[in-house]
C-alpha cells in the first residue's frame, strides 16, 4: 500500500520538532510499516534505551532481508546493549562477512568483537 511510504517522513518531523518520543508513539500508533520506517523505529528504540523491542525489530527486518548490512549491524548493537553476548558475536561477524560496513564500522565490530571474547 503506498500510504505506508509516508510514515518515515511524519516521523522525522515529530522527531524533528517533538523529540524522539514522539516520532516513536506515531510509529507506533500506525497499522504497519514499511521496513524503512520499522528500522527507523528500531534504532529509535535503541537510541531511547529499549534494547528488547530494538532487537525484536531488527530480527523481523533480517527475515525478510539477511543480507542487509544496516539491519545486522542494528540487530548486532541491539543485542550487544541488551548483553545478549553470543547473539552479538555471530551478528557482528556475519556483518563483518557481508563485506559492506566502512572502515570505521570495521573497526568498531572488530573492537566490539574482541571486548565480547
Amino acid at each position: 500500500n503506498a500510504g505506508h511510504v509516508v510514515h518515515l517522513p511524519w516521523a522525522k518531523y515529530h522527531h524533528k520538532f517533538s523529540g524522539l518520543d514522539s516520532a516513536i508513539l506515531y510509529l507506533e500508533g500506525q497499522e504497519s510499516l514499511n521496513d524503512s520506517a520499522s528500522a527507523y523505529l528500531a534504532a529509535a528504540y535503541h537510541k531511547t534505551g529499549n534494547f528488547a523491542r530494538s532487537l525484536v525489530l531488527y530480527e523481523e527486518l533480517l527475515l525478510t532481508d539477511q543480507t542487509n548490512g544496516l539491519y545486522l549491524l542494528g540487530y548486532a548493537l541491539a543485542a550487544d546493549s541488551s548483553g545478549a553476548d553470543s547473539i552479538a558475536r555471530d551478528a557482528y561477524r556475519r556483518a563483518l562477512s557481508l563485506g559492506q560496513p566502512g572502515a570505521s564500522s570495521v573497526d568498531f565490530i572488530r573492537q566490539r568483537l574482541t571486548a565480547l571474547q
